[in-house]
């Protein structure tokens, strides 16, 4: 087996890690509430920033 395909196992074994240190102990609409809530927080920034502009710019404006 190649080299990229121990990467690519390895990288999905830390992702499910991650994923289950983070869901551990909460029900599935806990779990669903918590993304609800990130995801309509994302949205407000989006809509707030003016279009356009480069990444710095989008930096310096969320300071």
């Amino acid at each position: 087996m190649s080299i990229s395909a121990y990467l690519l196992y390895l990288m999905m074994a830390i992702i499910l890690l991650w994923m289950w240190v983070r869901v551990r102990g909460k029900s599935l609409e806990e779990i669903v509430q918590i993304s609800a809530d990130e995801h309509h927080a994302l949205t407000d920034i989006f809509e707030e920033h003016p279009r356009g502009g480069s990444w710095s710019e989008f930096c310096n404006w969320q300071k």
